[in-house]
């Protein structure tokens, strides 16, 4: 396991704990995307003055976090098929689509939501040759430890979504 912090749901970083044991929330076959990616959050904890290396790094673990998250839907047994069968294909699911999806089911934080999307944002700039922002690399690291603590908690109760919304119709709307 790589070093660093965790970071608890409210937002502050911990000391990274040595875990031993199976995962309570089955996120470990979620994160091998993650794991696989732990070279890239290397170079972004040893602070290279190298802005290519950065930009890679960051990308890499974009990429990273992003197959974890498409691997979270796909494993969520509550989940309808169809939506599982289209998690793990980018062009069927786009990223946007795949974040919304994990929130309205509450897999993920609305903070995770939050900062995927701040990333992807930085990233797409990353990959046009911009150069990285001084606070890139610790937004990739601090998702990445939020990522992995979210995805190693224990599910939440599956949430039910209704197809269409529904109104009684003897309630009037109020405005």
């Amino acid at each position: 396991m790589h070093g660093g912090g965790r970071i608890r749901p409210g937002g502050d970083l911990l000391p990274r704990e040595v875990r031993v044991g199976v995962s309570n929330g089955g996120g470990e076959a979620s994160l091998k995307p993650l794991r696989k990616a732990s070279g890239a959050a290397d170079v972004l904890r040893a602070g290279t003055a190298e802005p290519q290396a950065r930009r890679t790094a960051i990308v890499q673990l974009f990429g990273a976090l992003e197959a974890s998250l498409r691997r979270i839907l796909r494993d969520d047994p509550h989940v309808p098929l169809e939506v599982r069968l289209r998690a793990l294909a980018p062009d069927e699911l786009p990223t946007p689509e795949l974040v919304a999806e994990l929130r309205r089911r509450d897999r993920i934080s609305i903070e995770l939501a939050a900062a995927f999307h701040e990333l992807a944002a930085r990233v797409r700039g990353l990959r046009e040759g911009a150069e990285p922002e001084p606070g890139d690399a610790e937004l990739a690291l601090r998702l990445a430890e939020r990522l992995e603590w979210e995805a190693e908690a224990p599910p939440p109760a599956p949430v039910p979504i209704p197809e269409e919304p529904v109104f009684a119709e003897e309630d009037p709307l109020v405005h």
